[in-house]
């Protein structure tokens, strides 16, 4: 179905509509608070943190955090709480966060190296909410050097010049306002349509996301974004959208689509008022074209940070595109 017309003449333009949602993926609540402990001390100053974390949905999380912090709205929260400090000198710690299937999703900036920001020093006097902080920034950091990852683990050393020292603490992970997701989970093309491409010259000249996001009793703010992927190999970035609605109201994003009817009527579309969608790298349709016709996978996410709850929401995704198929 995706690539089906573009098969059938020597040469033909091609558009493509892929409704993400087709299947209708549950919508998840993001814990509001995911604590973990961090206990150091001279004769263990490294400690794997995974065991304690259950942190599945905060790879699309830091993704839209990233996204709507650069609209001023971040909505990350880590808290800091029954720190017990017995160091004489300062201490540095560093978090180490790794991708536990080595992929990660990548939307908009050249991967950088490890960030710095995630190592940090505290002492005494060092507030919890100073290293509360330390950490958010850590996160941000690492999902703006490397992206967001399904799933993820941490470790964390410490380093000081003290012979005899412990230090522990209790983090929480989590989110400001309450935050639902939603993620297709891998959609590929058949291996029918596959083969039909083999012998097919395909130019992908567009693709991208087109849709909208409505809220009908709170305010919310919506984020979208889309991977392509082979097993075993970094993810090829995507395309990401974001929004701001207000209770009562939907807004498109990427393109003007006939809302669904499963939309109520309570709920006004703001006319003439498209939010763009941000495609990274420039030639990523090709890209993912070639990486779907190769047995790779799309992937569809939206997260919806709403003001308040109860909510009821509606975000309706769609990869669409154009191109042109040829035969020799």
């Amino acid at each position: 179905m995706l690539l089906a017309t573009a098969f059938a003449c020597r040469s033909v333009g091609f558009d493509l509509e892929v409704d993400l949602f087709a299947e209708a993926p549950p919508v998840a609540e993001v814990p509001a608070a995911s604590p973990f402990e961090v206990a150091l001390f001279d004769e263990r100053p490294t400690a794997e943190l995974p065991a304690f974390l259950d942190l599945e949905e905060f790879g699309p999380v830091l993704l839209a955090d990233r996204v709507r912090l650069a609209e001023g709205d971040g909505f990350l929260e880590v808290t800091v709480s029954d720190v017990i400090f017995s160091v004489d000198e300062p201490l540095s710690l560093t978090f180490d966060v790794q991708s536990l299937d080595g992929r990660w999703h990548v939307l908009g900036d050249e991967p950088g190296g490890y960030p710095a920001a995630c190592t940090f020093v505290v002492d005494a006097s060092t507030p919890a909410q100073s290293q509360a902080d330390a950490l958010r920034d850590c996160l941000r950091a690492v999902t703006v050097a490397l992206g967001g990852a399904d799933d993820f683990h941490v470790t964390v050393s410490g380093t000081t010049t003290d012979d005899d020292w412990e230090y522990r603490a209790t983090y929480s992970l989590g989110t400001e306002r309450p935050v639902e997701l939603a993620c297709t989970g891998p959609l590929g093309i058949s291996a029918e349509l596959r083969e039909q491409a083999g012998s097919a010259e395909i130019v992908v000249e567009e693709l991208s996301l087109a849709g909208y996001a409505a809220a009908r009793d709170e305010a919310m703010s919506a984020v979208a974004f889309a991977t392509t992927w082979i097993e075993g190999e970094p993810p090829l970035a995507g395309a990401s959208g974001t929004t701001r609605v207000e209770a009562g109201e939907g807004r498109f994003v990427g393109a003007v689509v006939e809302p669904v009817d499963a939309v109520p009527g309570g709920i006004t579309f703001v006319e003439g008022d498209v939010a763009p969608v941000s495609v990274w790298p420039a030639d990523w349709a090709a890209l993912a074209m070639d990486t779907l016709l190769a047995d790779g996978s799309i992937e569809a996410c939206d997260v919806r940070i709403h003001d308040a709850t109860p909510n009821l929401s509606f975000v309706e995704l769609s990869l669409v595109g154009s191109g042109e198929a040829s035969r020799e």
